[in-house]
């Protein structure tokens, strides 16, 4: 199982393609056409501008039906935290089943320690709707604290700092694996989870 951090992977693409003379245009895409083989997106100011293209990779997760409705994803969130451990932890992945003594909460979670930190992430709720933007997703500090409380009780080389309470909305097919298919306008649907 290869350990990525997420950011610095996709930054590092990023900076890899640009080296390769790809362009990076940044906004929001709003529909994909095929009557004309372009994407139309709307720029940083709001602008409404459109892009030719002859194939269109989409890795909007669980944003991709807003773009291709007949691409059947559902989402759920998912919490999770980062720790600064104070001592360097073996490169592993670690699945648990895991019933708190206290409260008697049973959940998941699983670990993935990287060189800097420790990445735990627990279970999948649908109690709000996914929102337009990823940067609008909210986070539950009781779900935090469940994971936080977790890892302490887990190991005393959990007690970093946390120095990151997140959640994210994952995207899940109806057929159990990532959508990948094509039309006229070339589209490729993936994920990464």
């Amino acid at each position: 199982m290869a350990q990525v951090h997420p950011y610095k992977f996709t930054t590092s693409v990023l900076d890899l393609a640009l080296e390769s003379g790809a362009q990076f245009i940044q906004g929001l895409c709003t529909s994909i056409n095929d009557n004309d083989n372009s994407i139309s997106y709307t720029a940083p100011d709001n602008s409404s501008l459109s892009l030719s293209a002859d194939t269109v990779i989409l890795t909007a997760g669980p944003w991709t039906p807003k773009l291709l409705p007949s691409i059947p994803i559902s989402t759920s969130r998912a919490h999770s935290i980062v720790i600064q451990s104070p001592e360097q932890l073996p490169a592993q992945a670690i699945f648990f089943s895991y019933t708190s003594s206290i409260d008697h909460l049973s959940m998941e979670p699983e670990l993935y320690s990287r060189p800097s930190s420790v990445y735990i992430c627990g279970p999948t709720d649908s109690t709000h709707p996914l929102p337009q933007y990823a940067r609008d997703v909210e986070i539950l500090d009781r779900a935090t604290s469940t994971l936080e409380k977790f890892a302490r009780s887990v190991s005393t080389r959990l007690a970093g700092n946390v120095v990151r309470r997140q959640a994210c909305y994952l995207p899940f097919h109806d057929r159990g694996c990532p959508a990948i298919g094509c039309n006229s306008i070339r589209v490729r649907m993936g994920w990464a989870y």
